[in-house]
């Protein structure tokens, strides 16, 4: 990422404060002393806490579509993108996988993102609703998508791809909770996200069936 401005400063600054200490927790004198700057400077950039907050979440948005790009993701139309996972290895597609859990499981950005929406869901339904949009909603309607190609494609067997989608991203979603916040066992959660890839394609693939 290029050297942060003082208006990136403040969101990854902000990010980090409503992470631990709450949106309701943290002030906007917290944020400007976070940052290094006066209140009136920090006024300059945000009109106030709601603004930040929102321009977090428009922040996110470009930083995951940035990451994506730098992990060669396929990307195109959902012919095209299915047509390229259905030539990929099960070891590439593992790769692929290992690569996003990691961004999720190491990613302080993304770990502080997370734990913000997962703190702040309980005291605003917009907020909850935002969780559920990036970390649920959002990932199982791209996947819904890509394996319902999939199965056009004869890449997976004929089932309902929302069924699907669920079955492939569910035991995703547990193991990034399971071990949230233990770096040190990356190799014990990959070994099991890797033997889920594998009995997924064993169940669903349509080779040999």
């Amino acid at each position: 990422m290029s050297k942060q401005n003082t208006k990136e400063k403040i969101l990854l600054s902000a990010l980090e404060l409503f992470s631990t200490k709450g949106y309701e927790g943290t002030s906007v004198r917290d944020l400007a002393r976070a940052v290094g700057i006066r209140e009136s400077s920090l006024y300059k950039h945000f009109k106030n806490k709601q603004a930040i907050f929102d321009a977090i979440l428009a922040y996110m948005e470009s930083y995951h579509n940035e990451k994506m790009k730098e992990m060669a993701m396929p990307l195109g139309r959902f012919e095209e993108i299915a047509g390229d996972y259905s030539e990929l290895s099960l070891d590439h597609l593992y790769q692929i996988s290992s690569a996003l859990f990691l961004m999720s499981f190491k990613d302080t950005v993304e770990i502080q993102f997370r734990r913000m929406l997962t703190i702040e869901q309980f005291s605003n339904p917009e907020i909850k609703a935002s969780y559920k949009k990036y970390f649920i909603s959002d990932i199982l309607h791209y996947q819904t998508m890509l394996f319902s190609e999939m199965i056009q494609q004869g890449r997976f067997i004929e089932c309902d791809p929302k069924v699907l989608a669920l079955q492939f991203y569910s035991p995703i979603y547990t193991l990034l909770a399971l071990y949230e916040g233990q770096l040190e066992k990356e190799e014990e959660a990959l070994a099991i996200l890797k033997e889920h890839i594998f009995q997924f394609d064993k169940r669903y693939s349509s080779e040999g069936k």
